[in-house]
């Protein structure tokens, strides 16, 4: 299977783009569309945070929408589990939470782990899609998003 294609917005971005190549240039979103209802808080949140970059770089669209509420709810599920895995690590001085026991007194991983796990895996993957990794924002030439403006929110968890 060979290197998946690069959306349009991508290649403007990049720099890349030619009209013969491409078609026509796509249409910068006039608004980030909004979250799905079902999403839990935690994604919800996720999605504004990440909605809002992607739209004002031209790579979201509302096509894109199931993918970004995936990538949203592996964010929240990865969250619940490390909230769920650090509740037991304070109840369980000796193993810090990683170790769960059968009935039988057999002790086994903890399933938070392995959850944890697979949501981490699931949201780097998707995240590559949209170009949230440093390496996959390198390999396409794309811009770092922008920094936060004095008295965002969010300036203090960069």
């Amino acid at each position: 299977m060979g290197r998946p294609r690069k959306p349009v917005a991508l290649h403007v971005v990049s720099d890349t783009f030619r009209k013969t190549r491409h078609g026509t240039s796509p249409r910068e979103p006039r608004e980030v569309p909004g979250p799905p209802a079902w999403l839990d808080a935690t994604a919800r949140a996720e999605w504004r945070r990440i909605a809002r970059i992607l739209a004002g770089i031209g790579v979201l669209t509302p096509l894109d929408r199931g993918a970004l509420a995936a990538l949203c709810v592996s964010y929240s599920r990865l969250i619940a589990a490390e909230r769920a895995l650090a509740h037991a690590a304070a109840h369980d001085k000796v193993n810090g939470g990683m170790v769960a026991h059968a009935v039988n007194g057999v002790a086994y991983a903890s399933p938070l782990i392995g959850i944890a796990n697979r949501a981490t895996a699931l949201y780097l993957k998707l995240s590559r899609e949209f170009g949230l990794t440093p390496a996959s924002r390198a390999s396409i030439g794309m811009p770092d998003p922008p920094l936060p403006k004095k008295g965002d929110r969010a300036e203090g968890y960069f």
